[in-house]
C-alpha cells in the first residue's frame, strides 16, 4: 500500500533525523528511539476522538517533563524543524486565515 509505505518512510526520517539531534546535543544513546516512540503513540490517535487524544498528548508531555533528555531533544527537534502552524504566522505574529 502506497500509503503505508509513505508512513513508514516518512517515520524512518523522523528517526534518522533524531538520532543526529542526539549526538549533536551529546544525548544518551536511545534518547531518538523513545521520543519516537512517545511522539508516534500521541500523533497516532485521531482529534475526532477527543478524549483519546487529549489523553495521549497529555502522556507526550508528561513524558517531556518526566525526562529531561526527551524534553532536550524535543526542543532541539523544535528549533531545527520549522512546523507547518508557523506559516500561517506573520512577522508581527498575527495568524494569517
Amino acid at each position: 500500500n502506497h500509503d503505508e509505505i509513505m508512513a513508514l518512510s516518512k517515520e524512518i526520517d523522523l528517526l534518522a533525523h533524531l538520532k543526529q539531534l542526539e549526538i549533536e546535543n551529546d544525548l544518551p544513546p536511545g534518547t531518538a528511539e523513545r521520543f519516537a516512540t512517545v511522539y508516534a503513540d500521541a500523533s497516532s490517535v485521531p482529534e475526532q476522538e477527543e478524549s483519546r487524544y487529549m489523553a495521549a498528548w497529555d502522556a507526550y508531555q508528561q513524558a517531556l517533563d518526566e525526562d529531561s533528555n526527551l524534553a532536550a531533544l524535543a526542543r532541539a527537534y523544535g528549533e531545527r524543524v520549522r512546523m507547518p502552524i508557523y506559516d500561517r504566522i506573520n512577522a508581527e505574529g498575527t495568524f494569517i486565515f
